[in-house]
């Protein structure tokens, strides 16, 4: 049996079998079958263009969510305050020691935040109409804490399928549809801050902001996310009892 050069590569796999197609600039693009000449003499490749299309768009669609996946999300804030507490009560504050554990992504963390992070929330407290003294004397102690969960995202498309391609042995289906996935690490990030009441001890407003982020902790973000968890600090009111 004479079986050409070309028969032979139209048998094989998909993954192995690739056919030059003409571009702009003159250079050979290879792409694989269906996207090509099924066999000798069909002239242009009939699925050339729509071939190349797809892979363009397979291509931007991956491309787009691995930046979307990479980008840090907006901190989501939200604050809990303990029923039937009298804030009108509370004048004064005092920090409590800042924890010197940094998490293993970012291992010279607090050794970059914690002064700005205390000065952030100092600054918010004031400006709420409370003034800072020493824990003895404080009617509030106030703890921050972070928490770091490191997350994987998956993210998985499916494109296109592909069309049925004819050869001089038969027809072949295209196979199965076209997959592409974008996998990214990320961490799910929390910064919480505690306020209690310094003569009982118990807690009295707590509040928090939870972002998903890649970059390395930004200063500036922290400062921020301390100041919009605060603003939610109803000093000055007193809660009503359920």
């Amino acid at each position: 049996m004479n079986t050409t050069k070309h028969q032979i590569s139209a048998l094989r796999p998909f993954p192995f079998a690739h056919y030059p197609v003409p571009t702009a600039s003159g250079r050979e693009s290879r792409i694989s079958p269906p996207f090509g000449p099924p066999f000798p003499g069909s002239g242009k490749p009939k699925y050339a263009a729509i071939g190349l299309r797809a892979t363009g768009m397979a291509a931007l669609m991956g491309a787009l969510a691995l930046c979307l996946a990479a980008c840090s999300s907006s901190p989501k804030v939200q604050s809990q305050a303990t029923p039937g507490i009298d804030y009108t009560r509370y004048h004064t504050f005092a920090l409590m020691p800042l924890s010197n554990v940094s998490p293993v992504s970012d291992q010279r963390l607090m050794a970059r935040i914690s002064e700005p992070a205390r000065q952030a929330t100092i600054d918010a407290l004031v400006a709420k109409g409370l003034a800072p003294t020493n824990q003895e004397h404080a009617d509030v102690a106030v703890n921050l804490k972070g928490q770091f969960l490191p997350k994987v995202k998956v993210t998985d498309y499916s494109y296109m399928p592909l069309p049925t391609s004819r050869t001089p042995l038969g027809s072949y289906a295209g196979g199965d549809r076209y997959r592409s996935s974008a996998v990214t690490d990320y961490e799910q990030r929390t910064l919480s801050i505690e306020i209690f009441d310094n003569r009982t001890k118990a807690l009295a407003w707590t509040g928090s902001a939870t972002r998903n982020a890649t970059e390395q902790v930004d200063v500036e973000k922290v400062k921020a996310a301390i100041a919009q968890i605060l603003s939610e600090f109803p000093a000055g009111t007193i809660t009503s009892r359920r």
